[in-house]
């Protein structure tokens, strides 16, 4: 199976779609705004870099080895590379030299992407330092970095970019995670920043897991109490699940953005449920719906907090939460009421 990628220049894109670019330039056409390209430097850098494949001059030009293979075809205003056999042993190199040393935009077809190389940056690389600003700027707030997995958040996506990216904060009451999922868009050159904030009380675990009667080691860290996110449930905020870097976005301003966000809504909810009792608070007053618990432990964590913080539970409200339980429990085990009144009656 084959594929073709084509490199373009130009300090402003012309007025017209990607596509229309492609085409016309393939039609043997041409478009205005179009920098002409070195095609002799360029020829020489890739001869240079992939010495010891064979190659066949003609009207294009042909590099093989074993099984993979590439045909470059050099025009003054685009370069066309068709790609066959095992592509990763000198796609990169090729975009090394055509994007990265002489600034060529590269226009994917298949997928209808046009990667931009703007001020000498890909949008990945520009990312990456609105990333480390972002992480830099939480750690002020006292979250410890805790690294990134790169095979934990998968997407079928052109870039390839995936991982995750913790902070955390904790004191002996709870853990406060701001997890940063950074990822490709498909169909599009631009890296997404997904937020998601986890409230962690272990001691709140620890008396759900005996009212349940359920193993304590199935409330780990990444099973958290609460998991909410920067949306229009959060106290009204109206604001997007992901942050879309585009090329040519200036990072210091796109951190900056996101920044502003979690000052106005999502640090304030750490700060204001950074104790059980603060977070009784918030869960019993009906209006931070964003930081309520996962639905089919929601009743158990205010029967929870009620003996926790006050040492019992009248006896009405816990008749209204069983059954709000038996409700929305699907996995809900019958046999879970007897063992809730024989815990609250020792």
């Amino acid at each position: 199976m084959s594929y073709d990628l084509t490199f373009i220049k130009y300090h402003k894109k012309p007025h017209v779609t990607a596509e229309q670019i492609y085409q016309t330039l393939t039609s043997g056409g041409h478009l205005p705004g179009l920098e002409e390209i070195p095609v002799a430097d360029i020829r020489r850098d890739i001869t240079n870099c992939f010495t010891g494949w064979n190659t066949t001059e003609g009207t294009v030009t042909d590099f093989e080895r074993g099984n993979s293979s590439f045909q470059i075809l050099f025009d003054p205003y685009f370069i066309r590379v068709d790609c066959y056999g095992d592509s990763s042993v000198y796609k990169e190199r090729l975009q090394g030299i055509l994007s990265g040393k002489h600034g060529l935009h590269m226009y994917d077809p298949q997928w209808d992407v046009l990667f931009e190389v703007l001020g000498g940056k890909k949008a990945q690389k520009s990312a990456a330092e609105a990333e480390e600003i972002l992480k830099g700027r939480i750690a002020e707030k006292g979250f410890t970095f805790m690294g990134s997995n790169p095979l934990l958040f998968k997407r079928d996506n052109p870039l390839e970019l995936s991982r995750d990216v913790r902070c955390v904060r904790e004191n002996t009451e709870v853990r406060q995670s701001c997890i940063l999922h950074v990822y490709g868009q498909k169909h599009a050159d631009a890296v997404n920043f997904g937020l998601h904030f986890l409230l962690k009380y272990r001691k709140l675990d620890e008396m759900v897991s005996a009212i349940r009667g359920t193993p304590l080691n199935t409330y780990t860290d990444d099973f958290p109490t609460v998991h909410f996110s920067i949306t229009e449930a959060s106290n009204g905020a109206v604001r997007p699940t992901y942050y879309a870097f585009k090329n040519g976005t200036d990072p210091a301003a796109f951190a900056e953005r996101i920044l502003d966000d979690l000052e106005e809504y999502a640090f304030p909810v750490f700060d204001h449920t950074d104790s059980l009792q603060k977070y009784e608070d918030a869960l019993l007053d009906g209006k931070s719906r964003a930081i309520r618990p996962a639905v089919a432990f929601r009743e158990y964590y205010q029967i929870a907090l009620a003996l926790l913080n006050r040492g019992d539970i009248d006896e009405k409200l816990l008749e209204r939460l069983l059954k709000k339980a038996e409700k929305n429990d699907e996995a809900y085990d019958p046999g879970c009421i007897g063992r809730i009144r024989a815990y609250i009656s020792h």
